[in-house]
């Protein structure tokens, strides 16, 4: 906030304004958007961490001392009003992958359970949503103190890029893919 000279009213604006077009995505953008990365849940869900993943560093660069381009446009004065409008560009960039991944998430889990403990699923990933969303601002605020806007940026993206590493050296989702193509054949064949 202090950093982009936004006041209390402007960050206010900003976060109704994310929250309206996290609505307006999930309306209107979510399909296309699923089709577009793939369509199956795994495929999905790994291109939602990589986008996510390399926009975060490139906010990370574009945010710090180390790119000449920065500084020529302007962006690391403090207060700068075009750095204020590429961070919410950024934001909102970002939270068309951020309902498109969520979204893949729990379809992905609820594929796994019997309908019988789908309830008790949906109460522990809710759990795990708030515990995220009381850890994740302390964790953010400290990282952010210590290392700016660049450092916060570059860290998001250190964690999507382990997270996709490990989706793809384990054995996470490729189960699941290949059962999906599976129950697509028979699917196809019959048309």
């Amino acid at each position: 906030k202090n950093e982009l000279s936004f006041d209390e009213a402007a960050m206010g604006s900003v976060m109704s304004a994310q929250y309206a077009f996290g609505g307006f995505a999930n309306a209107f953008l979510l399909a296309p958007l699923t089709e577009m990365l793939g369509g199956k849940i795994v495929t999905v869900v790994r291109n939602c961490v990589f986008i996510m993943g390399s926009v975060y560093a490139l906010q990370g660069l574009l945010f710090s001392t180390y790119c000449p381009f920065s500084e020529l446009i302007g962006l690391l004065s403090k207060g700068s009003e075009l750095g204020g409008y590429l961070f919410v560009g950024i934001a909102l960039l970002l939270s068309i992958f951020q309902f498109a991944l969520a979204t893949g998430i729990t379809a992905g889990t609820q594929a796994l359970v019997s309908k019988k403990v789908l309830g008790t699923l949906m109460g522990m990933e809710h759990s795990i949503f708030a515990l995220a969303g009381m850890l994740g601002p302390l964790a953010g605020s400290f990282i952010f103190s210590a290392f700016g806007l660049n450092g916060l940026s570059f860290v998001i993206a250190a964690l999507f890029f382990g997270i996709l590493i490990f989706m793809t050296s384990s054995d996470v989702g490729r189960r699941k893919e290949e059962e999906e193509e599976e129950s697509a054949a028979p699917a196809k064949k019959s048309l």
